[in-house]
């Protein structure tokens, strides 16, 4: 998203969950029984790019097939789509990361999007508004030190 900031939209956060705990009519009523703090980020590979290839180098992240698949078979190991979903613990709170690269399968030709989840469900919900604003701001927090952690140098520069 071109304007987006973290300081904008957390305050977006803040005040519609402020306003929904204000008008909600039965709070003691109120089971959050989940929450998502998800952000999808999409580049276009440049034409004629592995996309495999693209993958490794841009976010770090390897798809590795046996080459006996390949040999012998008429089948190329280049990809023309994949859908590859990771979920990883977080210690402590019930907390999963979710990453996700998507490739081919709907997305425009030559769209790589990849999405970064955090996600809470259960027991450890946050349950009242400052809980829930805290929360969002960890989420964020994660998701923003893993994407600087998983793109390469490259695919930031061409951000800016």
């Amino acid at each position: 998203t071109t304007h987006y900031s973290w300081p904008d939209f957390s305050k977006r956060i803040r005040d519609l969950v402020e306003n929904f705990f204000r008008v909600y009519p039965e709070l003691d009523s109120l089971q959050i029984l989940e929450m998502n703090l998800r952000y999808i980020d999409a580049v276009t590979i440049p034409e004629g790019t592995d996309p495999k290839e693209y993958l490794k180098q841009s976010v770090g992240a390897d798809i590795v097939m046996p080459e006996a698949l390949f040999i012998n078979t008429g089948v190329m190991n280049r990809p023309v789509g994949f859908d590859i979903y990771q979920t990883f613990p977080r210690e402590g709170d019930g907390t999963l990361v979710m990453i996700r690269y998507i490739y081919g399968h709907g997305t425009p030709p030559g769209k790589f999007t990849w999405e970064t989840t955090v996600h809470i469900e259960g027991e450890t919900v946050p349950k009242t508004p400052e809980k829930i604003i805290q929360w969002c701001n960890q989420a964020h927090d994660l998701t923003h030190d893993w994407f600087l952690k998983m793109c390469s140098d490259e695919l930031m520069e061409s951000f800016r």
